[in-house]
């Protein structure tokens, strides 16, 4: 799969998380941290798109195939850099813009809102030339709700490294609630639907829960389930899309919870000293997993982990896993293993469907997999110059127009309860992917279908194949019927092997018709007409071993046809053969009886 990849913005800031939002939006959020370097802690929502820029008054428009993100707006995280992030839809149509941002900043996580859509005049991309007015950029509404500590390690090393968006059940109705993790090796699980309502109704919380402005920092909130891992850190996790079953990425061992019963531990991957499977070994540990929307049955579910190496080395390899989980019986196995990399992985994200894994490295690479199967579909050997921080797939399909392109159906818990088929921005491929980078790049990769032959393609292909059977049975009956073709097509002529001495030996021996035989048997003497019986008889036993000899001295003669045998009467090979041929001295000198050895003959057995 030969992939088309495009810088389409270069950002201001150092990347260190990344989601999208909506059907042709991207966040990103990153900065300098809490050190005063200058660099600002942001986060920035761009629009994407393609090269297109026009002139009104002018009537100059200009198109280009090449996608580009447009910065669309900017959100201030003052002194705390975003590490972490997600975003999921508040309702169940996403074309009124209204989605919940979530974003880890230290020991916090801050929540965003955004109300509706909005028009922005901002100017995009830092290395774009906008030649022309450029239009508007569709943009989001946002706006700060509060800030909910998460992490309560003790110390100024204290944390959030995760935090995941879902909920808990299929239905798009059901409950949306957090999952989040850190240093302090605890999760937990807020309920969202509560802090929205606690934050809109200010009047419940306690003045000193607020600290200067009007976002409100929430330090004793109580979860609504809290995990103790009995870890030192909680370094990833996910939740399946049923919203039940919670895994958790430790140092030391990688756990899968049950969230419907109160945080029962369910399985543990395994892990073996001895066997095929290197990946388990304990020179390796899980660096990310992620859950695959491919079972339809609640009883098992599919997730890919990402293993590096716990000492790295010169020789450096990671591997991806695909595991499956029987639920009823609490049995956690893996279904294949592939290396992934040379190098060490820095992210792993799957696409909505499930079918797609996208891998990044420590080098600047991308990969992308297939899920079913861990084939790589496409690697992208060192894109970035430095690290990927995170990866995220571009939508197919656009579910943010109104009554347009919708059937009331249910699909991903993170999409829209009505199967859209409006088309998205990279819709004419296979599937499209973005990646950031601490190189303040942000790179588009779209991997397009795999060729296929059409349909008169087949037929051309076919239409030849059957010429050249007709062919070959036409040469098989024509010498079956002694009807020989040359080369292949074309009129019957002598063989190759004969040629040149076909038109001598058409002349050879035949009478002069100017000469009745009177007059060359008057030539000849007196004495050559009396041993004319004798000649003869030695005539016809020399013409029967000449034959004898020039048949066994060629043997591909006895496989020879005469085209027409009718323009070779009268010839000395015809005459020899019906035994009519008058025997004259000339013509066999005594002298010469190797004479025979030196003539073509074409025979006919």
């Amino acid at each position: 799969m030969r992939q088309k990849s495009s810088k389409a913005a270069v950002c201001s800031i150092p990347a260190y998380c990344l989601r999208g939002i909506g059907c042709r939006h991207i966040l990103i959020g990153g900065g300098g941290g809490s050190a005063k370097t200058g660099v600002p802690n942001q986060i920035q929502l761009f629009l994407l798109g393609y090269d297109s820029n026009f002139d009104l008054q002018k009537g100059i428009y200009e198109s280009s195939n090449q996608m580009v993100a447009r910065l669309s707006d900017v959100v201030d995280t003052g002194q705390s850099a975003s590490m972490n992030m997600d975003c999921m839809a508040l309702m169940d149509e996403p074309y009124y813009g209204q989605f919940l941002i979530v974003a880890g900043q230290d020991e916090f996580c801050a929540l965003y809102e955004t109300k509706h859509f909005s028009l922005s005049e901002m100017d995009g991309v830092v290395n774009f030339d906008r030649r022309f007015d450029a239009p508007s950029n569709l943009s989001f509404n946002v706006q700060e709700l509060a800030r909910i500590q998460t992490d309560k390690h003790p110390g100024d090393d204290s944390y959030q490294k995760c935090v995941r968006l879902f909920r808990a059940g299929l239905d798009h109705n059901s409950p949306l609630k957090m999952a989040t993790a850190g240093t302090d090796a605890f999760v937990r699980v807020w309920s969202i639907a509560n802090v929205l309502r606690n934050v809109r109704a200010k009047n419940s919380f306690d003045s000193a829960l607020f600290e200067s402005g009007s976002v409100p920092v929430l330090r004793d909130v109580t979860p609504e389930l809290e995990i103790c891992t009995k870890s030192t850190s909680v370094d990833d996790l996910d939740v399946s899309p049923s919203g039940d079953v919670l895994a958790t990425v430790l140092p030391d061992q990688t756990v899968l919870w049950d969230l419907s019963a109160f945080g029962k531990r369910l399985a543990e991957i395994p892990t073996r000293e001895n066997g095929s499977e290197k990946a388990l070994s304990n020179k390796f540990k899980v660096r990310s997993l992620r859950f695959a929307n491919l079972s339809k049955n609640g009883t098992e579910m599919n997730f890919v982990t990402a293993h590096n190496q716990r000492i790295r080395s010169s020789n450096e390899i990671s591997f991806l896993c695909l595991w499956l989980f029987e639920r009823q019986k609490g049995n956690c196995r893996m279904v294949g293993t592939k290396v992934a990399f040379k190098e060490t992985v820095s992210c792993l994200e799957l696409s909505d469907c499930g079918r797609f894994s996208a891998v990044g490295s420590m080098g600047g690479s991308v990969a992308l997999f297939d899920t079913l199967s861990l084939s790589p579909l496409s690697v992208l050997r060192q894109t970035h110059c430095s690290f990927v921080t995170a990866l995220s797939f571009l939508p197919q399909r656009s579910c943010d127009v109104k009554d347009l392109g919708h059937i009331d159906e249910t699909i991903s818990h993170n999409l829209p309860s009505k199967r859209c088929f409006l088309p998205g921005i990279c819709a004419d491929f296979r599937c499209a992917l973005v990646s950031v980078s601490v190189d303040r790049t942000i790179q588009v990769h779209q991997f397009p279908f795999s060729t296929q032959s059409s349909f008169s393609a087949f037929l051309f292909r076919l239409s030849i194949l059957t010429s050249v059977l007709y062919m070959l049975r036409r040469v098989d009956i024509n010498v079956a019927n002694n009807t020989p073709i040359a080369h292949g097509v074309g009129k019957g002529r002598t063989p190759k092997i004969f040629e040149g001495t076909a038109g001598q030996l058409k002349n050879l021996g035949r009478k002069p018709k100017e000469d009745d035989g009177e007059k060359m048997k008057q030539e000849k003497g007196t004495t050559e007409r009396t041993n004319l019986n004798g000649r003869k008889t030695k005539g016809a036993k020399m013409a029967d071993e000449l034959m004898k000899v020039m048949g066994d001295r060629d043997a591909e003669m006895r496989f020879t046809y005469l085209p027409l045998k009718d323009k070779y009467d009268g010839t000395f090979a015809r005459e020899l053969q019906l035994g009519e041929f008058v025997v004259l001295e000339d013509d066999c000198p005594k002298t010469e009886p190797s004479l025979a050895h030196q003539i073509d003959v074409f025979c006919d057995f």
